[in-house]
């Protein structure tokens, strides 16, 4: 089976597996609790977003390990894509980051759980799929729990070095309420200032969920529209996958 053959039946996988997302993903606002230590949080996705004549996104992996109490190491290793009228796939920039809980939230109290997530960028990805430099991000975020209900979020500062790009800001805040053992369900909004140069601020609503297939698996699935610029940032997005937990 030929590389592009492979990256498509990934693609479609993930499509077939749709399902409903817990605190991060399938959300694109994060929550900050780091994987339990010793643990590991693996998930296979799909995501992407639709603009006038193309579809563009990622497919990929993203490993979460609980290295240490209150400490989660990251990797995303993604293959991009675009369809026009034609395939463009070629392999990303790869993400490496580190969570890391500042505050634990105590049983019913108010103060919420915070982390910082730095993450950097390495641009190792194919000529069309690539910044060609280093990237940092340095987000907080935040996290209450009362009861079945979760309220998360945060943002934080991108530094996007490459042709035609400029650094940004974003903040995004979900609620999500469990249903049952099995089901999560939540919304969110999310705001994001321009990416690249002469380009638009972004502000997207979704909604998003999770649900147990068995002890350690779970089907993900979000969407999201774009309320303020759809025309330059695309009309909706959305996020697809399934994720394993031990």
């Amino acid at each position: 089976m030929s590389y592009r053959a492979i990256v498509r039946s990934v693609v479609m996988a993930s499509c077939l597996l749709a399902g409903a997302a817990q605190a991060g993903p399938p959300f694109l606002t994060d929550d900050p609790m780091p994987t339990d230590l010793g643990k590991w949080e693996v998930f296979l996705y799909n995501e992407g977003d639709h603009f006038a004549h193309r579809f563009e996104g990622e497919s990929g992996l993203d490993i979460n390990y609980g290295a240490a109490p209150g400490l989660q190491l990251t990797a995303v290793v993604p293959v991009a894509y675009e369809h026009g009228q034609t395939w463009d796939i070629g392999r990303a920039d790869l993400e490496l980051g580190l969570k890391y809980a500042l505050v634990h939230q105590e049983a019913g109290g108010l103060i919420p759980n915070i982390s910082v997530f730095p993450k950097i960028t390495l641009p190792i990805g194919s000529r069309d799929f690539t910044a060609h430099k280093v990237g940092v991000a340095l987000p907080l975020y935040v996290q209450n729990d009362f009861g079945p209900w979760s309220a998360f979020g945060g943002g934080g500062y991108t530094i996007n070095p490459g042709a035609g790009n400029k650094d940004y800001w974003t903040i995004g805040y979900a609620v999500a309420r469990d249903l049952g053992e099995q089901v999560n369900l939540g919304g969110e909004i999310f705001h994001s200032t321009a990416e690249e140069v002469g380009g638009r601020p972004s502000t997207r609503l979704g909604i998003g969920g999770s649900v147990s297939i068995a002890e350690k698996w779970s089907l993900l699935a979000s969407s999201n529209v774009e309320v303020q610029h759809a025309h330059a940032n695309g009309s909706y997005g959305f996020y697809l996958g399934i994720a394993f937990a031990n």
